[in-house]
């Protein structure tokens, strides 16, 4: 178990990190959505989406930068390569997240998903956190959000590992 652990820290740091960086966006998307859906009436992922990601990929960034790769200089070159790197690839996953989320919320939301039953305890949890929209629309929200974020933190490893945070030959 230790020797897998060791050759693996990377990715599992990159997965624990990935999905706290995952929550992080989720629960900014979720506390913005609410009063903007409450101000417009309408659905505000446009508005609250780009906010949550600049609040994940600062914590992204750090976290990447200090414990799943690493890298210790805070020299202004190295950092200054390594977050405009950083930035312009989640800017790429922004897009690709923000094209995602109008095919699966606008385009596509009634045909993918199987329909949902609310259920006692869905009421109950709903009638708390008085998210706004029908059950089945909360629902669809947030699988068709995590399956996007799920995509998203793979592509974001990859730009990471391979471009970002690329270990100097002889390191």
């Amino acid at each position: 178990m230790k020797r897998f652990l060791r050759a693996h820290r990377e990715l599992l740091l990159y997965m624990v990190f990935g999905a706290l960086t995952t929550a992080v966006n989720m629960a900014a998307v979720t506390l913005l959505e609410i009063p903007g859906k409450a101000l417009l009436g309408q659905r505000s992922y446009w508005l609250s989406a780009p906010v949550a990601w600049t609040l994940a990929v600062a914590f992204a960034y750090v976290t990447n930068k200090l414990f799943v790769f690493a890298q210790k200089s805070w020299a202004g070159k190295t950092v200054s390569r390594e977050l405009s790197a950083f930035v312009a690839a989640r800017l790429l996953s922004l897009a690709l997240q923000q094209g995602l989320m109008a095919l699966l919320f606008d385009l596509l939301q009634p045909r993918l998903l199987p329909k949902f039953e609310a259920t006692r305890y869905w009421r109950l949890w709903n009638a708390q956190l008085q998210l706004p929209g029908t059950a089945e629309s909360v629902y669809r929200f947030f699988v068709n959000l995590f399956l996007i974020q799920v995509l998203v933190v793979v592509l974001n490893y990859a730009a990471s590992k391979l471009f970002i945070f690329k270990k100097k030959d002889g390191a």
